[in-house]
């Protein structure tokens, strides 16, 4: 498995998760529709930083 930041690509998106459900519930009105559009992005981009990370590690 190739690490971003020296750190498993799991926990930046759960990292993210936790975050956007807390921005959810105190600050702006989300519906899970929404979150889950938001974690969906977290995860397409998590995936291309590690693409290119292990095209770069080769």
């Amino acid at each position: 498995m190739h690490k971003i930041l020296g750190r498993d690509p799991a926990i930046f998106l759960a990292v993210i998760a936790a975050a956007i459900k807390l921005i959810a519930a105190f600050f702006i009105d989300l519906t899970a529709d929404r979150q889950a559009v938001l974690n969906t992005v977290a995860a397409a981009a998590v995936g291309a930083a590690v693409a290119s990370v292990a095209r770069k590690e080769g």
